[in-house]
């Protein structure tokens, strides 16, 4: 059963009460707990929990979730910030083993540890595990390793992205050559070229492909430029 979680703003915080409904007494009764997430989804990690596993800091609400199906889920608070809620906490839960509490309240949550309770026991595996913990740094480095490789490929794929064979060629352009136009006031062919938003003039021409060859030249040394910036600055 849940109670007050219809109005719970986008990226809040709670404070949440697991009771069962003869319980009166939040300083004493029940479980309380707090979480960023939706108030619900937190509610329904606790029951799929129960039916999985034990965990220490959880286990006799574990229990108390498998015994008892009738329990009330209760938001108690709702805050802009977790450290409103964990001075909530705090105050509900001064001390260790009230109600299904096993520790007390207040205690700032270290997400990659699951928590300070456990931030002692992670310490210990890793001192005890060494290649274990080295595998694990080197998956992550080679994660953002891999991170930074792929927005290199995109900065330089974006770079020139208005140049590709792909691109559309205007209306205007009666010739069918990209960076070549017909320039009027001299009779002329006229190339330019454009990167960063800055366009080049290149000359004008009297054949459209050689004015078409000299963009296609500057183009490549451009792409040159670029791939030789990207080996020397991978990040």
């Amino acid at each position: 059963m849940y109670k007050n979680t219809e109005h719970q703003p986008k990226g809040s915080s709670v404070v949440y009460w697991i009771h069962k409904p003869e319980h009166t007494d939040i300083f004493t009764e029940g479980y309380v707990g707090i979480t960023s997430n939706m108030a619900k989804d937190r509610w329904n990690d606790h029951k799929s929990a129960s039916k999985k596993h034990f965990e220490k800091h959880c286990a006799v609400l574990f229990r108390a979730i498998r015994k008892h199906p009738d329990l009330i889920y209760e938001v108690v608070v709702v805050a802009n910030t977790r450290s409103y809620c964990e001075r909530i906490e705090g105050l509900l839960r001064p001390e260790n083993h009230i109600g299904w509490n096993i520790a007390r309240g207040g205690l700032p949550v270290e997400p990659m540890m699951g928590g300070l309770a456990y931030q002692r026991k992670w310490i210990q595996h890793w001192i005890d595990h060494p290649v274990e913990a080295a595998n694990r740094w080197w998956k992550a480095e080679l994660a953002v390793i891999k991170q930074q490789h792929l927005a290199a490929k995109r900065k330089l794929r974006d770079a020139f992205v208005p140049h590709t064979k792909s691109r559309a060629i205007s209306v205007r352009n009666k010739q069918g050559l990209t960076g070549v136009s017909w320039y009027k006031p001299h009779n002329k062919w006229r190339a330019q070229i454009g990167f960063d938003g800055i366009v080049k003039f290149l000359g004008y021409f009297d054949d459209p492909h050689e004015a078409h060859s000299v963009y296609l030249n500057h183009k490549q040394q451009r792409v040159n430029d670029l791939l030789a910036q990207s080996r020397a600055n991978p990040s």
